[in-house]
């Protein structure tokens, strides 16, 4: 068996490239005031495994914005933390389903959150988990901050800074031209053709 090549394909991600619903059919949907503005925020596990303090920060500082401006928090069945109850939830798989509703978002610097902010365009702070062992969360949020692509924030003056900044028309429109030029077509695809033509060709070799 000959040395094993990598090969690279666009990001994979958990919905298809189509055609999205409106922002107002999907604030109704949740039942949401269509005339508020408002803020996705997941942090899941990954910030530490108490991610509390952030979440807390993300909701005052986009609380701060004014009364226009609402954070939603993403619900999550297995986590401890506790929400507010005044403050909004929402749970769906797939979640970008639901991103049309809102203005930007404020993610942990995941794979899955930074591709899907990525291809379904929207604008996002990223806090980068810096205990994990084999993902490089930070690099990831680096490199979305400098290719423009969203905004990097290692503590709460980065934090607010960038929700202060996202909360500019003219930023998230900068944002989403930006991610406009990287996206990509879905890997999915050709992710699975390049595993079918693997085993045809491991299949071919052993029965030669």
């Amino acid at each position: 068996m000959g040395e094993l090549q990598p090969e690279y394909v666009p990001p994979v991600v958990l919905n298809e490239l189509g055609a999205a619903a409106s922002r107002d059919s999907v604030l109704r949907k949740l039942g949401f005031d269509t005339e508020k503005k408002y803020v996705l925020i997941q942090l899941g596990g990954g910030i530490i495994d108490d991610n509390s303090r952030a979440k807390k920060a993300s909701i005052k500082f986009v609380q701060q914005l004014g009364e226009d401006w609402e954070p939603v928090v993403v619900k999550n069945p297995l986590e401890k933390t506790i929400v507010d109850s005044s403050v909004k939830t929402v749970s769906a798989f797939p979640l970008s389903d639901l991103f049309p509703a809102f203005e930007f978002g404020i993610f942990a610097a995941g794979y899955n959150s930074v591709q899907e902010s990525i291809q379904f365009g929207l604008p996002a702070a990223f806090i980068p988990n810096l205990e994990t062992k084999t993902d490089d969360q930070l690099l990831r949020a680096q490199t979305i901050n400098s290719r423009g692509l969203g905004f990097l924030a290692l503590d709460d003056r980065d934090l607010r800074q960038s929700i202060e900044r996202l909360a500019e028309d003219q930023v998230r429109a900068n944002v989403r031209e930006r991610m406009s030029e990287v996206k990509e077509t879905h890997g999915a695809l050709l992710a699975a053709k390049l595993i079918e033509r693997k085993i045809m060709d491991t299949y071919e070799a052993n029965y030669e």
